[in-house]
């Protein structure tokens, strides 16, 4: 399937379950890029117990009985992005981020130097995706607004 095959399955989960639980949905599935959907409810199936009933739900009235091909989806870089721009506005140095987190000093600077520039950070972490990720992280996806939070897994607690 080609990369508009891909974002199109992507916005037809996201419609079904929501954005969220879609980009959740795709990290997931990505290991095994095709997954079975059930045709029926099954309590404690892995769907359930990683999105939730509702989407769960969701997702049988949409594709149940089918095996749909799941866009991958991999937000490390977004995370990276995000502990990186945290503990730089902290005051942290490139070498400080790195001892802390194991981030390569070099991809520590690369990302100091863009967020210095007035580009979006969506534009940025999008920039360092790989295709396969890029058609989550604009911020729009089916006119419904994605909300990613950047800073979920910090190194250090928030102050």
């Amino acid at each position: 399937m080609q990369h508009g095959g891909m974002q199109t399955m992507f916005l037809k989960i996201s419609d079904a379950i929501g954005p969220l639980p879609a980009m959740v949905f795709c990290a997931f599935a990505s290991a095994k890029k095709t997954f079975y959907v059930p045709e029926s409810y099954i309590p404690g199936h892995v769907l359930e117990r990683l999105l939730g009933e509702d989407a769960f739900l969701g997702m049988i009235a949409n594709f149940g009985g089918e095996t749909i091909m799941a866009p991958g989806m991999r937000l490390d870089e977004v995370r990276n992005l995000g502990i990186v721009y945290t503990l730089t506005k902290r005051g942290l140095s490139a070498q400080e981020i790195e001892s802390q987190t194991g981030l390569q000093y070099r991809n520590i600077k690369l990302l100091q130097q863009r967020i210095k520039s007035d580009r979006p950070l969506t534009e940025l972490a999008a920039a360092s995706l790989k295709p396969s990720s890029r058609l989550a992280i604009n911020g729009q996806i089916s006119g419904k607004t994605a909300v990613i939070d950047l800073t979920s897994k910090l190194a250090t607690p928030m102050l």
